[in-house]
């Protein structure tokens, strides 16, 4: 999203703010009023992501983990989150847009839910992702010496974009 400048503020701030995006309508985090994420300084990925989301809403997203069925309580957490547009994606690859999802939610920009999988949605790109066999493959069979019941498996979930990021779209969208 590109930002236009203002002519005034018209954010909120007080004549005591000492934020430096007066001008354009936001907030660098006085704290005296709402903060709007700003994506201009967001990673070209995460832009990217961003924009995914504006159209879609949803996107699916996944945790790689370990059970056993010896011990229902047993649920080992080994990637989060895990968010794979190709089958082909290298660990690197999928590591890094971990950092790009868990950064987003720590900037309030989105949500990462896995007790709400998307409907209708299989989820199959990630089984059948190389990173997801190769660390079924490895993990598991390394874990399998002590535990006799183990499998990896996918926690499944979903991403969305944070409701109080939309307000504060829709409020700079009408501001214009």
């Amino acid at each position: 999203m590109e930002l236009q400048k203002k002519e005034v503020a018209t954010h909120g701030c007080t004549n005591q703010c000492k934020c430096q995006q007066k001008a354009y309508g936001l907030c660098g985090g006085c704290g005296t009023h709402n903060q709007k994420a700003d994506t201009k300084e967001l990673s070209s990925a995460a832009q990217e992501l961003v924009k995914q989301l504006e159209i879609h809403c949803y996107l699916p997203v996944v945790q790689f983990v370990v059970q056993d069925t010896t011990d229902p309580m047993f649920k080992l957490v080994a990637y989060s989150p895990v968010y794979i547009e190709e089958t082909e994606q290298t660990i690197e690859e999928i590591r890094d847009m971990g950092k790009v999802l868990v950064d987003l939610q720590k900037k309030k920009i989105l949500t990462l839910d896995y007790h709400l999988p998307l409907q209708g949605y299989a989820y199959q790109e990630y089984l059948e992702s190389e990173v997801f066999v190769e660390f079924a493959n490895s993990v598991v069979a390394e874990m399998k010496q002590e535990y006799t019941g183990v499998f990896a498996t996918i926690q499944k979930g979903s991403m969305a974009l944070t409701q109080e990021y939309l307000d504060q779209i829709d409020g700079f969208l009408e501001e214009k």
